[in-house]
């Protein structure tokens, strides 16, 4: 390519365009005053910093500043304050006053038709802007350095009062906040990846006054609590569940385990239900510093273990985790916290609860059995009477193995 082609290809350089004496002047009254900016920052960070006469009206503008701010926030709180039937008196108390100045009948009648039209709600919550719209009208009122003092006297007896107010509406507004955030979360209920209502449809959640026990063969009730702590911590509706967990497991791994899953291991809770005393105190030892909010759900891999000294010697399963129950029950309502339980058994036969040895888990619990039937590779998880089933490999299932059953002697009426 020749250098007569390249110089055809490239594009013309435009000329710098002269400025006209009219954009000149513009530029250099945007220079100047850039300028004078930059100085006169200058000499305002010299003067509040070294002489002290600007320095204490400095003080004066930022106090009074403060001054305002603190009436604007007084004025803005009061009005919500005021109540309803409070709110009444006082219209009906400015109407009169207002009516009383009227030259005649005709000027009241017009301040009625007014204030019928008026949107109160909208009026009242407006009102702080109103008053300190008109009360801050006032400052162009001429005024004297002596009336100053004496009104500036008066407002820090204003300040002394409305301080001690202030912190009280701030306890108040918060211990209220606190109230109501506590009440929506034990309103909540507990969501459950299976069903444990009878009624087609029913919500599958576990309101936190009640209790849920699965009881059957071991593996598969361990799989049950294992899906109900994994499907709370991953639940999504805005509210982030707290769970603790009293494992089977001798030692707990707690490498992966997020701030809201705490877990005990088996050495530590085994026969925390032996008093009414032993599992508040185990819990605010060895749970509460872990938690960032208050527990949601309790859940106990195997809660006869949780009672083992409650009864006596020879006693079944069923009555050490009905003994417990009734201690974990009474905690978890004073915490707002639900109960999930397994009660894992040897066999995988239904078994029967109707003896006297599962009186109190029937009465003061929700017990739904947990089998596990062969299907091929798999096995059907099957929760009650067949409300929820799941698939799950063998090789998944078996896993878990038989050491989740305790050493504890289990009586044959129950087996």
């Amino acid at each position: 390519m020749s250098e007569e082609t390249t110089n055809e290809m490239q594009e013309p350089v435009e000329e710098p365009k002269e400025l006209t004496e009219e954009e000149k002047a513009d530029q250099a009254r945007r220079e100047q005053r850039g300028a004078s900016i930059a100085v006169g920052r200058m000499l305002t960070w010299y003067l509040l910093k070294n002489v002290a006469a600007f320095q204490e009206a400095a003080l004066a503008l930022t106090n009074g500043r403060k001054l305002y701010l603190m009436a604007y926030k007084d004025i803005e709180h009061r009005i919500p304050r005021i109540l309803p039937n409070e709110r009444g008196e006082i219209l009906a108390a400015a109407k009169a006053a207002i009516g009383g100045l009227a030259e005649n009948q005709d000027k009241n009648d017009e301040l009625e038709k007014v204030i019928n039209l008026a949107d109160m709600d909208a009026v009242w919550n407006q009102l702080h802007e109103f008053v300190v719209s008109i009360a801050s009208g006032s400052v162009s009122t001429a005024f004297t350095g002596t009336e100053l003092k004496f009104t500036l006297e008066a407002s820090l007896g204003w300040l002394d009062k409305v301080n001690v107010e202030h912190d009280k509406w701030e306890d108040f507004d918060s211990k209220h906040t606190h109230e109501a955030l506590e009440q929506a979360r034990r309103d909540r209920g507990i969501p459950l990846p299976v069903g444990i209502n009878w009624e087609l449809g029913a919500k599958n959640e576990l309101p936190r006054s009640q209790t849920l026990v699965f009881y059957g063969w071991a593996p598969a009730v361990q799989w049950v609590l294992d899906e109900i702590a994994a499907n709370a911590l991953a639940f999504e509706d805005g509210f982030l569940y707290n769970v603790v967990r009293l494992s089977r497991n001798a030692i707990v791994d707690d490498k992966h385990i997020v701030p809201r899953y705490v877990k005990l291991s088996k050495t530590t809770w085994s026969d925390c239900c032996r008093s009414n005393t032993s599992w508040p105190q185990l819990f605010a030892s060895s749970v509460l510093p872990k938690l960032v909010d208050p527990p949601d759900v309790v859940m106990i891999d195997d809660l006869s273990l949780a009672g083992e000294s409650l009864s006596l010697i020879g006693s079944s399963r069923p009555r050490c985790a009905g003994s417990a129950h009734k201690r974990f029950r009474q905690w978890g309502n004073a915490m707002g916290c639900a109960v999930i339980a397994g009660l894992p058994m040897e066999s995988n036969e239904p078994v029967a609860i109707d003896t006297p040895d599962w009186d109190q888990l029937r009465t003061f619990a929700t017990p739904r059995l947990v089998r596990a039937v062969e299907d091929g590779e798999n096995y059907r998880i099957v929760i009650g009477n067949n409300v929820s089933e799941f698939g799950v490999p063998k090789s998944v299932l078996e896993s878990y193995g038989s050491q989740l059953v305790t050493n504890m002697d289990f009586e044959t009426e129950e087996g």
